[in-house]
């Protein structure tokens, strides 16, 4: 009897609190498109490229991979304050990939800001080659 009881209250507590499933949905290739950032005050960065974008309510989204179209300069991506890459110069003036990100990145539904920034001396504008952005969507079930 003591046993029944037991595994009612526990049953039932379980039932109280759930945090609820993922269930896939679609895979995502975000990209951010090739344009020019115009040149401000050369503080830390140069040049940005600022936009938002929306997580549905009701999905998760785990960020799997970010890259630049083209190592050719150096620029650095965020969601927010996630970094999803950056590039450094060299010593010799090359270009060499420095991931600082630990993937996979989680975001819960809401609205995000990304900053694509430009982070060395520049005079005008300076072209940005895109990027993309590899995302897994789920659906939160209940």
């Amino acid at each position: 009897m003591k046993n029944l009881i037991l595994s009612f209250f526990l049953v039932l507590c379980s039932l109280l609190y759930s945090q609820g499933n993922l269930q896939f949905n679609q895979v995502i290739n975000w990209k951010v498109p090739q344009q020019n950032a115009n040149c401000g005050g050369c503080g830390i960065y140069c040049a940005n490229i600022t936009g938002t974008i929306t997580i549905p309510n009701g999905k998760v989204w785990k960020i799997e991979e970010s890259s630049y179209a083209e190592a050719s300069a150096p620029w650095s991506f965020f969601i927010d304050n996630y970094l999803l890459f950056t590039f450094e110069q060299t010593a010799g003036g090359g270009q060499s990939l420095h991931q600082e990100t630990n993937f996979p990145i989680w975001l819960p539904s809401g609205t995000y800001t990304f900053n694509a920034s430009y982070y060395n001396s520049c005079q005008t504008q300076i072209p940005f080659k895109g990027c993309s952005t590899s995302i897994i969507e789920f659906n939160i079930i209940p």
